[in-house]
């Protein structure tokens, strides 16, 4: 019998205590032990190791393994009192700081309890989600750009780049090493994928060829500013001061650049539309070298930018053509998901 292990760690100021569990693909939990270790000086609110914190609980866990017959084959690691906070590739989920001291073994097991129960949905995702994506690296690109204007003005637009980080999230989910490249959102970053914050789009591009030669899927979802202004003031221009034309010029075309050095990688791009949506996507896919492209039509309640849901048309490069239906942009992301799985099945890659 295979499960899942959930360790949880309480940091105290003279020991750690600890509880083992499984959580199987079904969310059903079942406590095997709890055990205490020294603490070695730690206190609360102070980082915690992740690896002096593995071996804190192996005792705990050959314990486990041995009155239980589970084998163990992936981690999760929590603190009482925290959100998780990020998974690493070794399938452990660290959490940074405690907020509460638990010193008591039974009110230990009853938060753990409490705990995982409430996040039950994220530790699910994270542990018995098939990991249809191990070891493959994948580039997310979320979010809008600014471009500024002065010092306190900028052109942009009204990506919140809910998609592009439910694209992030969804594949770290499937065991991909993913990197999020993310221009100004109010999004938390999801947990486990390494996160590049940047502004312009200059900035993004930078960032995207810093790694990009490393990935084995990229996915261009940001809503990327095509035009910047072309001398931007360094400092605030006072409104009687001000001159009513901004000039532009273009930015970089990120995707056509990574279409044009593509290589084996597969590269998927977005078309936010509001016409002929099917025709100037595919335009896009072609003129750009995709391998998918993602079409969907903005300016409307339930779709596009800031919504909680999309409408999407996905096409890739042989002509498959999948017309969506109104769909969550975390369903949207899984099916978006399954595309690019298909598409890297059946190209062998």
């Amino acid at each position: 019998m295979t499960k899942k292990l959930i360790t949880g760690i309480d940091v105290g100021t003279t020991k750690i205590c600890t509880i083992v569990a499984t959580l199987d693909s079904g969310g059903a939990l079942q406590v095997l032990g709890v055990g205490q270790v020294p603490s070695h000086g730690l206190h609360k609110g102070m980082v915690v190791n992740v690896e002096e914190a593995r071996d804190s609980v192996s005792e705990s866990v050959k314990r486990a393994e041995q009155a239980s017959g589970v084998k163990i084959e992936s981690a999760y690691i929590g603190v009482t009192g925290r959100h998780i906070s990020s998974v690493n590739s070794h399938g452990v989920v660290a959490i940074p700081r405690t907020d509460r001291l638990v010193r008591q073994d039974g009110e230990l097991e009853r938060v753990m309890r409490t705990q995982i129960e409430r996040h039950q949905r994220e530790v699910g995702d994270v542990l018995a989600k098939a990991q249809t994506l191990n070891g493959v690296r994948v580039l997310v690109t979320a979010g809008p750009t600014r471009e500024p204007i002065d010092a306190v003005r900028f052109i942009s637009n009204p990506s919140t780049g809910k998609m592009g980080f439910a694209l992030a999230a969804e594949a770290r989910q499937r065991g991909a090493d993913v990197v999020l490249i993310s221009g100004p959102t109010m999004l938390d970053p999801p947990r486990g994928v390494r996160t590049v914050a940047v502004e312009t789009a200059a900035q993004m591009s930078a960032a995207v060829r810093e790694c990009s030669h490393q990935m084995d899927v990229i996915v261009m979802a940001a809503a990327v500013s095509d035009f910047r202004p072309a001398a931007p003031r360094q400092h605030k221009v006072k409104k009687d001061d001000a001159e009513l034309s901004v000039p532009l010029e273009r930015t970089e075309d990120i995707l056509l650049t990574l279409g044009r050095e593509k290589g084996d990688r597969i590269l998927v791009g977005f078309a936010a539309e509001t016409e002929n949506l099917v025709d100037n996507a595919r335009r896009k896919l072609e003129h750009k070298n995709l391998d998918i492209i993602v079409a969907n039509e903005v300016g409307t309640a339930d779709a596009g930018f800031g919504a909680e849901t999309n409408k999407a048309v996905i096409m890739d490069r042989f002509g498959a053509v999948f017309d969506l239906p109104l769909l969550s942009k975390q369903e949207l992301a899984a099916r978006i998901l399954n595309r690019i799985e298909e598409y890297k099945r059946n190209q062998g890659l």
